[in-house]
């Protein structure tokens, strides 16, 4: 029968004449045959030992009382170690340094991000769904007055992270994150000015610099109660000089 070697009593049967051994590899000589090729006739595994069981079991025993001579024997010293531990290291220094492996360890990285990134992004997903919404989109466009660090809370990630999910999923995806956060800086300063520019009868800040064209600082300065070094920077603010702060 192919595929099967027949044993029985501490024998294997010859597939070729039929003959009980104990081990097979010396018979095959007979039959002008390597074990390979025994193999490879009777399709039988590869790794299949052509001794009997009991054979196996004593050169098993055998292998294991003399296993810790030979542990010893073969153990290398400390210096063949270190040498052994230079030369694998400058191999991968070298193979590290061809053009082909920087391109393979660049492409492996890049699979790496790419499979991580998707990942991520399945798992925000996910949670902004179990929170009743229908995607990140959804989800930033009904908080997109909230600042990152609350979002941050609700999807259980950094804050940088959910400004970065923002810039790729909110409506308004040039002012994100910390550019969100400079642009809400610089409204709320140029509210203050136009404010006080209103209490010194001028419609807002921008209209008072114009007045005060080729004027000295100290006044700016005295009508907005800042310093006359805060004017300066304030007279060479653009921002504060455009209608619209943006």
């Amino acid at each position: 029968m192919l595929g099967v070697q027949p044993e029985a009593d501490g024998q294997l049967m010859c597939l070729e004449c039929e003959r009980w051994l104990r081990a097979l590899g010396a018979h095959l000589r007979v039959h002008e045959m390597t074990a390979a090729e025994y193999r490879y006739r009777h399709e039988l595994p590869a790794t299949m030992a052509l001794v009997s069981a009991d054979l196996r079991e004593t050169f098993a025993a055998h292998g294991r009382k003399h296993y810790p001579e030979r542990r010893e024997v073969l153990r290398p010293d400390e210096a063949t170690r270190a040498r052994s531990l230079r030369k694998a290291r400058q191999a991968m220094r070298d193979s590290a340094a061809r053009a082909g492996t920087r391109r393979l360890l660049r492409e492996q990285a890049a699979g790496r991000a790419l499979r991580q990134s998707q990942e991520a992004a399945a798992r925000h997903e996910a949670q902004v769904r179990a929170l009743g919404y229908t995607g990140l989109a959804a989800f930033f466009a009904a908080h997109d007055s909230y600042p990152d660090r609350y979002i941050a809370g609700l999807l259980e990630v950094s804050e940088s992270t959910a400004g970065t999910l923002r810039s790729r999923h909110a409506g308004d995806r040039e002012v994100t994150g910390a550019a969100r956060r400079a642009q809400q800086t610089r409204r709320s300063t140029r509210r203050t000015y136009d404010e006080r520019a209103a209490r010194a009868g001028f419609t807002g800040i921008t209209e008072l610099l114009q007045f005060h064209t080729g004027r000295p600082d100290r006044e700016i300065a005295q009508l907005l109660g800042v310093s006359v070094q805060t004017a300066n920077r304030i007279r060479r603010d653009p921002r504060m000089t455009n209608p619209d702060p943006g």
